[in-house]
């Protein structure tokens, strides 16, 4: 069934008679969403982007409930910065330096696997 958040216009699809919550603050959606842009993206209270409109191959938007674009192995640390935050905006600084040392990490793995790479590629090219 679809909702809407008759204030924000935000509407998401939920298969349960229970609407979903958000993965990191854990409010009911769509009433804590607000558009975000017009392709269907909308934005929790908390600054988790949810992608609201899954469409199939042809463009049509499909019954499939919002996905948060928050990656998967950060949610359990936006989480606890959430829960332990005073204000939203003592959860974003904390969400800030969360989101930094991950970009950082992951930053540094490719940087890993490139220099694999090119190591491979100089030791075959010698051969």
């Amino acid at each position: 069934m679809w909702t809407r958040n008759e204030i924000t216009g935000v509407v998401i699809f939920h298969s349960t008679e229970e609407l979903p919550k958000c993965e990191i603050c854990g409010h009911e959606l769509p009433g804590s969403l607000t558009w975000d842009v017009a392709n269907g993206v909308a934005r929790c209270q908390c600054g988790a982007n949810y992608v609201c409109y899954h469409r199939d191959e042809k463009g049509k938007v499909m019954e499939k409930e919002p996905t948060c674009c928050v990656p998967e192995e950060l949610i359990p640390k936006y989480r606890v910065a959430w829960e332990s935050s005073d204000s939203n905006q003592e959860f974003f600084r904390r969400a800030t330096v969360i989101s930094e040392e991950w970009d950082a990490e992951e930053r540094r793995k490719k940087w890993t696997r490139r220099t694999k790479i090119a190591k491979t590629r100089k030791i075959m090219s010698s051969l």
